[in-house]
């Protein structure tokens, strides 16, 4: 019995050992979502989320440890009692056979280690860790209206195409990006939602050129049809379809014109912009997707000026 008693402390032993190695890893995985959480102070803290499910990782009192070993501890007594009736010589040296096997074979002995216990997941939480995809609102919560003339909501349009093209862009100058509604590319760049890119059917989109398109599109009113584009270049070759378009060495650039940028150096327009001052250090520029807003620049130097749309020249179509 003494020797039952022992094993039984063995084993009790044994499973707290095997505890302390679950409940290490479990705490670093606790010390780590606590950390993820202060890094993301802005979904935990001053946001919601958006997610619909709560932040759980499992810890201790999410499992319990069964017993899965098939193999029988050492402990037990072998018993030689038989049936009432006469012992039998046949059946006395059977019992000594196994009582000596018993003592002196070490290979038929057994205790408990952690290997025989498996731990199981016995919470009903689902694990969950807030990211920055919990973040995320749908596309209907950043719409601010159906009705995009609210993004120039007081600017008084008059007869002049060039000063409404520069009062709705100027009206536009420190739109942001959403930072609550946004996707990832295939290139895993953050892109998020803009009124720009809606209205066009890209939300998501680079809308740079999507700006300018916009701009230009409720400056016109219902004058006119506007040179559209979803990219730079694109926008480019429409200014080109309508004979409204001049090289940068074949032109002085003007109040109102639409400016095409080689931003690297491969000679095709990657930005565009509207040009609301020209002076003789450069000129100035409300651009949009810059920095994921839209804002205005000074270009002093016009070396990386593809061409320019030159919305004088521009008639109905």
């Amino acid at each position: 019995m003494v020797g039952t008693e022992t094993n039984r402390i063995e084993k009790y032993n044994k499973f707290k050992g095997y505890l302390k190695k679950i409940i290490i890893p479990v705490s670093i995985l606790i010390f780590i979502a606590v950390i993820w959480g202060l890094k993301l102070v802005g979904i935990t803290v001053a946001n919601d989320t958006f997610c619909n499910a709560n932040e759980h990782i499992h810890g201790e009192g999410c499992y319990a440890f069964e017993l899965v070993c098939t193999l029988v501890a050492d402990g037990g007594d072998v018993s030689t009692d038989v049936s009432d009736g006469e012992i039998t010589d046949e059946e006395t040296t059977a019992a000594s056979d196994m009582a000596e096997e018993e003592t002196t074979t070490p290979e038929a002995e057994h205790t408990h280690t952690d290997e025989c216990f498996e731990a199981v997941l016995i919470c009903g939480i689902a694990e969950h860790t807030h990211t920055e995809e919990c973040m995320i609102k749908s596309s209907s919560d950043a719409l601010p209206s159906v009705d995009w003339t609210d993004a120039f909501e007081g600017v008084e349009l008059t007869d002049s195409l060039i000063e409404n093209l520069i009062a709705i862009a100027t009206a536009q100058i420190g739109y942001e990006e959403s930072r609550d509604n946004f996707e990832y590319d295939d290139l895993g760049n953050k892109n998020g939602y803009t009124i720009y890119g809606d209205r066009y059917g890209n939300p998501y989109g680079k809308w740079n050129a999507l700006f300018v398109s916009f701009c230009l599109h409720y400056a016109a009113g219902d004058n006119m049809n506007m040179p559209q584009g979803s990219g730079a270049e694109s926008l480019k070759i429409a200014w080109k379809n309508r004979s409204a378009y001049a090289a940068s060495d074949e032109h002085t650039p003007q109040r109102g014109d639409i400016v095409f940028l080689d931003d690297n150096g491969d000679g095709a327009s990657d930005s565009t912009g509207i040009i609301i001052s020209v002076g003789d250090t450069g000129i100035v520029i409300i651009k949009g997707d810059s920095n994921d807003r839209v804002e205005t620049l000074h270009i002093n130097s016009l070396e990386n000026v593809v061409g320019y749309g030159l919305t004088d020249k521009l008639v109905p179509a």
